[in-house]
């Protein structure tokens, strides 16, 4: 594909297509072209990363310190020691070595992801998103973000490029699941979001159920074995994931039998007394 170089901007955009493996070259032209729209709104959705396998150093101690300000000022240190430039495989091995879970879980949820926005129709007054690739002083900025039930399915095409990256696509939805499987609404590069109800907007309701999403998971754990058998196996024997404290609660079963239209409340309670707690990874309990 030649592409003037006036064209700076259409360069880069098929770059990036390039990049999650979108660029065909047959007689069959239709495909070529549908293969490459499919790949661009497939990247747009779920992200790709920034540099292939490259992380900057200064961005995971951002991500960690945002995550969970405790692990980041116990291993304040290590941190500040990582280099400009490192390899994801690098800095997972350099991780555990530390042999502490938090901080395993921690750098496994971390995805160097960009060019990534949620997926839905603009026009829907809850679909408000930015393609965000620079900050408010223009310095380049990673960032992704997508609602739980599609971000998944999209890391699932992703993975096949990036195959990589499928332990850490595993560990953020294991992450960002609650026990209950009333999950939360939207997953981004700062955390999880869940949706409060809005007496005043009849567009808002809370979360998705994660039943049938489960699938998205399975996919990922089959080309996890397919690249990584092994890995797959002691991933099984880590007590390093968590769940997602959202606060939602499934009302008991004997008030769903009462009223099956009204099966969930929103614990106000336990929102206001932790306002950090949409990016607090909680450890599972003994």
């Amino acid at each position: 594909m030649s592409i003037p170089a006036s064209l700076s901007g259409t360069r880069n955009l098929v770059r990036i297509v390039a990049a999650a493996d979108g660029l065909q070259s047959t007689q069959d032209e239709p495909a070529v072209w549908r293969h490459y729209s499919s790949t661009l709104f497939n990247v747009m959705r779920g992200g790709i990363p920034d540099h292939n396998y490259c992380v900057s150093g200064a961005h995971v101690r951002l991500f960690i310190s945002k995550a969970n300000r405790q692990v980041a000022q116990k291993h304040a240190d290590f941190l500040e020691r990582l280099p400009d430039s490192l390899s994801h495989r690098v800095l997972i091995e350099r991780v555990c070595e530390r042999r502490d879970p938090d901080l395993a879980r921690l750098a496994h949820e971390y995805l160097p992801l960009t060019f990534s926005r949620r997926h839905g129709d603009p026009s829907r007054p809850w679909n408000s998103f930015e393609i965000k690739l620079k900050d408010e002083r223009g310095c380049r900025v990673l960032n992704d973000q997508g609602n739980w039930r599609d971000i998944f399915q999209n890391w699932e095409a992703l993975s096949l490029s990036y195959p990589g990256f499928i332990e850490s696509m595993i560990y953020k939805f294991l992450d960002s699941s609650t026990a209950d499987g009333y999950n939360p609404y939207r997953i981004s590069s700062d955390g999880y979001e869940w949706e409060t109800v809005d007496p005043h907007d009849p567009w808002s309701y809370i979360g998705y159920w994660g039943d049938h999403q489960v699938i998205y998971l399975l996919k990922l754990l089959e080309q996890a074995r397919r690249h990584y058998p092994d890995r797959l196996r002691q991933l099984l024997s880590r007590a390093e994931f968590s769940y997602a404290n959202v606060p939602y609660r499934i009302l008991p079963y004997a008030s769903l039998l009462a009223d099956s239209r009204n099966t969930i409340v929103f614990d106000s309670v336990a929102r206001t007394e932790d306002p950090r707690r949409r990016f607090r990874r909680e450890p599972p309990q003994p």
